[in-house]
């Protein structure tokens, strides 16, 4: 379940910040890099290619949705 995988989230975090490590991961959007950095990570990745072009994909294929329905 998505609880489970938050929690198992969480628990690899606080490991990794204990152990004196440095968290590093990926993200989509300003709003979830800074809830990751105020969470303990380092390093972010934001606008990685594969995020960045999904998420163009959607915003276009919507607008096509909306405009052509």
């Amino acid at each position: 379940s998505q609880t489970e995988v938050q929690e198992a989230i969480r628990g690899i975090e606080t490991k990794v910040l204990e152990a004196g490590k440095v968290l590093v991961t990926t993200t989509a959007t300003w709003e979830q890099a800074k809830q990751l950095y105020a969470r303990g990570y380092q390093m972010l990745m934001l606008m990685a290619d594969g995020v960045s072009l999904a998420k163009q994909a959607r915003e276009t294929v919507s607008r096509f949705r909306e405009e052509y329905p």
